[in-house]
């Protein structure tokens, strides 16, 4: 009896390499008869309890737990002193019970620095004991100081849970073996191959030649035949690639593996192959012998098969391994170009605070959802299917700067657009996109539009944070009339009738097989098992000369019936409903973007354009209430980037997004007072960030200092008493005796050491940026009572903000003596330079004129030293665009031509360029497949506008004053094309501002200042961009003395400005 299953598990539930190979042998390392040696820890809030239970033999591990808010992590751990060899693997038993989260499998070195990792995401664990098996080849580096080097001794294994799902539930182990296994070495023997029957000279050697034009070809007779291989000892393997001839393919053929050719077993099975090239995965397969069973031929008259290829180890290591292979063994533009180590871009598709949100690809594949499938467009046309690879691609948004997305195909006297946008029906939300299709020709065509629903996402596979890129598995797909279901729920409406739907699973052949062909495949239901299932629909099109024709499709959300709401519509509207449905698009992105103006030459105003792209970006990626600097990676809201983004959105005119965000994150607060680093979908982070709490006051002052809205600082009262509480404590930790002498000296005052924004996440430091951001969060705080009247807070805090900025820049200028450094660092600890982290010193905190002003300058020098060395090519292969920070803080500093130096080369980082964006991480080659964050990155996006609107104007909080044009270049103001520059409508926490600044003659500014504007008692200070000192100034053309070099201060508004030089 033969065991034949079909699906590649991709898991530790299916162990597929029998036994034990040779090495070594195997040593038990805990039999869990006693819990002796095995420890504890979970984060806090999260409940669990460790103890003994009946384990697979005797006695076992027993780990009941519960995720306090759906958030947290539960660690095991046990120290192991233990060599290891070049190969090895672990084993362990293991069942639960519960929601499914994350299980980690953890490796640590002797000194538990390092870490190296297997993890099995958010999946439930067996209810039934299971056996999981772990190579070396499945374990990978996590963290640590050594960068990755080789794990040459086991210090401690870890067990770790963390939540994914959340909830509660139990973990139970048995059984953890260590296994010593030969080295790994590729199989150089020559495999001998024999058949049940061959016809002629076409013998079963001929599968094995490496030959195409050579086949094996059974006798001509329909009984089942066999095809053996015996590989001469046990060998490792991940797959097989079959190349059938002609049509007598197996249509029904099964794969067998055995150790003495006696006992087979059988590891996959195919039904209804299509006799092209056959692709199965196998993976951690190890066997002596291997069989294909051939169990009904397609033409009824025998086998032929031109060539078996047994493929290395890795071929199936997982989903996205597998089609790696297959992608680089077919034509380019078949499957994503990720698959072929090809970097590919892609941007939002999504509503203003909508929770689910699309990509389109730089391609043009719309992926539906975070994690989910795609929808590929192809053209048939001329007898050839033009794809993503046929084609000549741009891409654009919508007036340049609506967040509706464009990729173009251009096949010459053909097009096609790919749109995509977000809509609503009543209170359906909607993701649609929009296929256009244009003969270009003077005669005309006929042609035909596939698109296609294939188990791919967007995200490439390098895309490994908080996820998983590429594959995206569809299990079940079906069509009946115009709704095309996936999984059992609804997942798209064709808003056109489409004139035919086909789908197929993996063995049956790749959806583009069909499509190359212009058909599609016969069934309109297919399955796979493994999730590989794919189908099309089709729309045929008769285009005349210089026409064009529109198909919108629907993606209603993931669930049965959803799509009612369109197809009621559909029968009021008729196929004019897509068309009205992006309109409504327009016309509210339109209007959400109408807010200041900015006045510079046409020819800069791209930068306008990416300002209200990134604004709009961070409405995108807002869920709920929630600001988001991502929508995959990074979904997720953080209390820093959401302090930054509610800055940016408040500086545009955009209120109630950060009242909503304010309201939402207070929500979590713990009872201590501290306020969570970020929450998502499973409640609030329980890691320790100290720069949350004041970043979170900051932002409700912020608030406040634009809106004037007292009423909202009054119902928040209650949570910034308790973080300024949570503060103090905080800082009265580094107050104790241990820090008034010795090495704590460093650290008194200070707020404690954490992972700060996680640029610390291998080992918490004493980080000024949490400090900075703290002391900010206290002043802000003692601004607030002072306009609610509670003198005693306000009396108390401060004192605390006095006391705490002299240990601040105490300890800041006690860790430059101490380290011997003459710049500004970064933490207490390290003496470390991060001119990232020091720009908020001078942009946020306001703290420019306290910091040692040599080491200042210091700072952004060496800054500008490295940024252009790897500007001009000899620098580091990598950056993050989050530099755009320092642009705020060279203008605040007075260095205007340094700021556009860094300004003008990062808004070449954005990809695609008229997408307006920054993904986190910009790569050298844009080529490169490598990880890049998220994108967009509302947080970069946030920077972005903060920095482009500090060159027009920004708030001193340090001088209480406004500052206008110390950022502007002078090349506009001397630009023949300008008439002026300036701002109308712009937000300040003053009021509205306008202004314009033109030239008259070479040696005459004039500036004309308006607005519904308080002038502060700093005054307005003006800055404009002229090398030469003021020689006289009037206003409002009385001659006035309020300059000093190169600024003007001024006392009141409107205003009329004349300077002259």
């Amino acid at each position: 009896m033969i065991e034949a299953f079909r699906s590649p598990a991709w898991s530790w539930g299916l162990v597929l390499w029998w036994g034990l190979a040779a090495g070594g042998g195997t040593e038990v390392l805990d039999d869990f008869e006693t819990l002796s040696g095995w420890t504890a820890e979970g984060s806090p809030g999260t409940r669990f309890e460790l103890k003994q239970d009946g384990g697979f033999e005797g006695r076992g591990l027993r780990l009941d737990f519960e995720f306090a808010g759906g958030a947290g992590y539960v660690i095991l751990r046990k120290h192991f002193e233990l060599p290891l060899p070049e190969n090895y693997a672990f084993s362990f038993r293991a069942k639960g019970a519960g929601p499914a989260n994350t299980l980690e499998f953890k490796l640590l070195d002797p000194g538990a620095q390092n870490v190296w990792w297997h993890r099995r995401e958010a999946k439930g664990l067996p209810a039934g004991w299971q056996l999981q098996a772990i190579r070396k080849s499945a374990i990978d580096f996590a963290w640590g100081p050594s960068g990755g080097a080789p794990l040459l001794a086991l210090g401690g294994i870890e067990f770790a849970l963390t939540a994914a799902a959340g909830g509660k539930g139990t973990l139970w182990l048995d059984d953890l073996r260590f296994e010593r296994r030969d080295a790994v070495v590729d199989y150089r023997g020559q495999p001998k191959v024999s058949a049940s029957s061959a016809s002629g000279e076409d013998g079963a050697e001929n599968a094995l030649d490496g030959q195409t034009q050579t086949v094996w070809r059974s006798a001509s007779r329909p009984a089942r035949q066999w095809l053996r291989l015996d590989f001469g000892q046990r060998r490792e393997y991940g797959g097989l690639v079959l190349a059938w001839e002609g049509e007598c393919h197996a249509r029904d053929y099964a794969v067998e593996v055995s150790d003495d050719g006696r006992r087979w077993r059988g590891v996959y099975r195919v039904a209804d192959g299509n006799g092209r090239r056959d692709y199965l995965p196998l993976p951690e397969i190890e066997s002596r012998y291997l069989r294909l069973e051939l169990r009904k031929s397609a033409c009824g008259k025998g086998y032929a098969l031109r060539e078996l290829t047994v493929k290395p180890p890795d071929f199936a290591a997982s989903p996205n391994r597998l089609f790696e292979h297959i992608a680089r063994n077919e034509a380019r533009g078949a499957y994503p170009r990720y698959f072929r180590g090809e970097q590919t871009y892609w941007t939002l598709v999504g509503a203003n605070g909508g929770h689910r949100k699309g990509l389109l690809g730089m391609d043009g594949a719309l992926e539906t959802e975070r994690g989910g499938f795609t929808v590929e467009p192809f053209l048939y046309a001329d007898g050839r299917l033009l794809g993503w690879n046929e084609g000549r691609l741009s891409q654009s948004l919508e007036q340049g700067d609506l967040p509706l997305p464009t990729v173009e195909r251009d096949y010459g006297d053909l097009s096609l657009e790919v749109t995509g946008f977000a809509g609503k029906l009543g209170d359906a939300p909607l993701s649609l996109a929009r296929y256009r299709v244009a003969n270009r020709a003077v005669t005309a065509r006929r042609l035909r539009l596939f698109l296609a629903v294939r188990p791919f996402q967007v995200n490439p596979p390098w895309q490994s944070l908080n996820m998983k890129g590429g594959v995206s598995p569809i299990h079940r797909i079906e069509a009946s009339g115009r709704v095309l279901e996936v999984d059992g729920a609804d997942a798209l409406v064709a808003m056109n009738p489409p004139d035919g739907f086909g789908a197929a699973g993996f063995d049956q052949g790749d959806i583009t097989d069909f499509l190359g062909e212009s058909r599609l495949p016969p069934r309109t239901v297919a399955s796979d098992s493994a999730g590989y299932a794919s189908g099309a629909w089709r729309f045929d099109l008769e285009l005349g000369p210089a026409a064009a024709r529109e198909i919108f499709i629907a993606v209603p959300e993931r669930k049965k019936g959803s799509s009612l709401a369109v197809e009621t519509a559909l029968k009021a509207e008729g196929e004019t409903l897509g068309a009205r449905l992006w309109q409504e698009a327009v016309g509210y992105w339109r209007q959400a973007l109408a807010g200041p103006d900015f006045l510079l030459p046409e020819s800069e105003r791209d930068l306008v354009r990416s300002l209200r792209a990134n604004l709009a970006y961070i409405l995108v990626n807002r869920d709920g209430p929630a600001l988001q600097p991502g929508s995959r990676t990074y979904a997720r809201s953080w209390i820093r980037d959401g302090a930054l983004m509610s800055s940016a959105l408040l500086m545009l005119g955009r209120g109630e997004e950060v009242k909503r965000f304010l309201e939402w994150y207070a929500r979590f607060q713990s009872a201590d007072g501290a306020i969570p680093c970020c929450i998502d979908s499973r409640g609030p982070d329980s890691v320790p960030e100290n720069d949350s709490h004041g970043e979170f006051v900051y932002t409700v002052a912020e608030y406040y200092r634009h809106t004037r809205d007292l009423e909202f600082v009054q119902a928040l009262w209650p949570h910034i008493v308790a973080a300024m509480g949570h503060v103090d404590a905080l800082r009265h930790q580094r107050m104790t005796e241990v820090y008034r002498s010795g090495e704590g000296r460093a650290f008194y005052g200070l707020m404690p050491a954490s992972i700060s924004h996680e640029g610390y996440a291998s080992q918490p430091v004493h980080a000024f940026w949490d400090d900075f951001w703290t002391l900010r969060g206290i002043r802000d705080a003692v601004m607030l009572a002072k306009v609610l009247g509670d003198h005693a807070h306000a009396g108390s805090w401060s004192h605390m903000a006095a006391e705490f900025g002299g240990h601040l820049h105490a300890a800041l200028q006690a860790t430059m003596a101490r380290k011997h450094i003459d710049y500004i660092p970064a933490s207490a600890d390290l003496g470390d330079i991060d001119p990232n982290a020091v720009a908020i010193m001078v942009s946020i905190a306001g703290e420019a004129g306290r910091l040692p002003q040599a080491a200042l300058a210091k700072t952004f020098d060496d800054y500008l030293a490295h940024f252009r060395k790897r500007r001009d090519g000899n620098g580091d292969d990598g950056h993050t665009p989050y530099e755009v920070r320092l642009v705020e803080a060279l203008v605040r500093l007075g260095r205007r031509d340094d700021a556009w130096e860094v300004l003008r080369s990062l808004l070449r980082d954005q990809r695609p360029q008229a997408w307006r964006q920054w993904a986190e991480v910009v790569w050298r080659n844009p080529e490169a497949p490598r990880f890049i964050g998220d994108m967009p990155h509302s947080w970069i996006g946030a920077e972005f506008i903060r920095s482009l609107r500090s060159c027009f104007a920004y708030e001193d909080d340090a001088e209480d004053s406004l500052v206008l044009a110390a950022g502007i270049p002078a090349e506009w103001l001397y630009n023949a094309a300008s008439a002026e520059v300036g701002v109308r409508r712009l937000p300040t926490v003053h009021g509205l501002l306008d202004y314009g600044l033109r030239t008259e003659g070479a040696e005459t500014l004039k500036l004309h200042i308006d607005g519904r504007l308080a002038v502060p008692p700093g005054g307005i200070r003006i800055r404009p961009p002229v090398a030469r000192p003021i020689q006289a100034a009037k206003v409002n053309g009385t001659a006035v003395s309020g300059f000093t070099g190169a600024e003007l201060r001024i006392e009141g508004v409107p205003a009329e400005v004349e300077i002259r030089y």
